[in-house]
């Protein structure tokens, strides 16, 4: 499917940023991943890409902003136990950090 290569395409391209510390650049992919996930209403896509925003905003220490992603996170792990099982354990680790 075109639209899951699109997200993971932009998904390595937000990896190789967050790998060179460019923070801001990979976080401008993962919006990327998170508004095409929310389009298609891809769950797992919504929940990968808010735990990402997450931890990158997190790396600039940013830490409202972490929140607010970390949180939705954690509420779509909850809201979707079938679809990403273990992701509730998952968001909770990250909102302790």
């Amino acid at each position: 499917d075109q639209v899951e290569e699109v997200y993971s395409n932009l998904n390595n391209l937000a990896h190789h940023f967050q790998e060179r510390d460019d923070q801001r650049t990979g976080i401008y992919f993962y919006e990327k991943c998170l508004e095409i996930s929310r389009i298609m209403q891809d769950t797992l896509g919504e929940v990968k890409a808010t735990f990402d925003l997450g931890n990158a905003y997190q790396l600039m220490k940013d830490y409202v902003k972490a929140a607010e992603y970390q949180e939705q996170h954690l509420k779509l792990a909850q809201a979707n136990t079938d679809t990403v099982p273990g992701e509730v354990e998952v968001a909770y680790n990250q909102l302790k950090k």
